[in-house]
Order: structure tokens, then sequence, then C-alpha cells
């Protein structure tokens, strides 16, 4: 009888869908946008638990697709960039389109700092997509974009900022921010609760079962489903007459 495979990519991605909505808050404050790509589509954790602490509900844009593409592509102002930052600006035409009352796509020059690698720099259209953005779609004059610089690997001055632009754009106590932030931090290190670490065992556990019956290519803490159609081309060995598998394996779930 044939076993497939566990979809450890398709695993996390609806886990990473599933954080939209109104959480444990009362979304009483509004309809945060976030768009689900590049950065933001790691970082949403983090976000998610951030705004829905301090009561807005959390607005994904749908998930990428040629007729995503089409819809911002428009606005694109460079054929040379790269397809993901032109997907973008569909994520964010979208979110227009729904009527959201902000959208949340900050700038960031670093993003955290997992202690894994020689430094944890952002690429540059990565870190500053957000000014591109407001500067070439047209569409957003018709809500509230926030493209702030900030800094999610300095946790104090984090959750200094984050207090002082929400009161701000929203008058939200400083206080409440920056209890927010924490939660958010907790969020973002879950991966070390007991119980996320026996669910992502298990699951992990079935998947390394697999390796020894059919050839594979085991990707670790990918960013994206992107990421892994890109090292799979790259890794591909040629000599294999069978199928290959390809299991993606992200530490945070």
């Amino acid at each position: 009888e044939k076993v497939e495979n566990p979809d450890l990519m398709h695993y996390k991605y609806k886990k990473l869908r599933a954080l939209q909505g109104k959480g444990n808050g009362s979304g009483v404050r509004g309809r945060m946008g976030i768009p689900f790509g590049l950065n933001m589509y790691e970082n949403l954790p983090f976000w998610f638990e951030l705004f829905t602490r301090l009561n807005f509900e959390v607005v994904l844009s749908p998930e990428s697709s040629r007729k995503l593409y089409v819809k911002g592509q428009r606005t694109i102002p460079s054929d040379t960039v790269c397809y993901p930052a032109k997907l973008l600006h569909g994520h964010v035409e979208a979110l227009a389109e729904a009527g959201v009352d902000a959208i949340w796509y900050p700038c960031m020059s670093y993003n955290n700092d997992e202690g894994i690698g020689d430094n944890h720099y952002n690429c540059p259209v990565v870190a500053y997509y957000p000014e591109l953005i407001a500067a070439n779609v047209p569409s957003l004059k018709q809500t509230r974009f926030l493209d702030p610089y900030v800094g999610l690997w300095r946790h104090k001055d984090f959750g200094k900022r984050i207090a002082q632009l929400m009161h701000q754009e929203f008058g939200i106590p400083k206080k409440e921010s920056a209890a927010a932030a924490r939660a958010a931090y907790e969020a973002e290190n879950r991966r070390l609760d007991l119980a996320h670490a026996l669910l992502h065992g298990e699951i992990f556990k079935n998947a390394l079962l697999h390796l020894f019956e059919s050839p594979m290519i085991l990707i670790e803490d990918t960013a994206s489903p992107f990421d892994v159609a890109v090292d799979a081309a790259l890794l591909l060995p040629g000599q294999f007459e069978k199928r290959l598998d390809v299991a993606a394996h992200d530490a945070r779930f």
C-alpha cells in the first residue's frame, strides 16, 4: 500500500494561514491588513500576537497566485526585481480592496537574531520594499499605510518604538503596546513550549522515517515555499530515476 510522505510545507502553510482574525482580542480597534509575503510571511506569528493583543482584527492578503500578481502588475516599477517582491504589489492591492482600516508593512534592516548565523541582515529588497510600495501603489490612498522603520532584534527598543507608534497612530496607551510586544516575543519563541515541542517532534519524526524508504532532500528552516522550490532545483540529483521527495522543516512549528 502506497503511503504518502508528510507534507511539512503544507502543515506550516496551514498554521500561518490560520493566524488571522481577532485571536484572543475583541477586534474593536479595527482591521489591520498584513501582506502574506516576503518577511511578513515568516514573522507573521509575531505580528498576529502583537495586533490581536491590541484588539485589532488581523486580515491577511490572499495566497500568492498568478491572478494576484496581475492585480498589482501595473504598479511594479522594475522588471528586474525578484518575483516574490513583485507579488507584494498584488498582496497590498488586495488588502486595500478589502477595505481594511490600515496596512502594516514596516521597513526592517535586520530580522530577528536567532543566533544561528554570522549576521541577520535582511536583503535590501526585503528591508526597504515598503517604501517602494508606498510610492507606487495609488490604491493605498484609500487606507492608512504604515511602513515605519522597526527592529525586532532589539527587544527593549522595539517595545518603546511600537508603543510610541501605536500611541501616535491610534491613541493606544504606551503600557498596553509594551505589554503586547512582550506577548509577541513570547509567541515568536513558542517553539520552546513543551506542547509545541511534542507536536513538532511527532510530525517531524514521521517525516524522518520516510527518509529510509525513498530518496529525499531535507531542507531545514526554510523561509518560504519559494525558497523550497529554489533549493530543490539547485540540489536535485540527476541520477535518480524514481521520484525525489522534498521535506522542508521549520523549527518554529
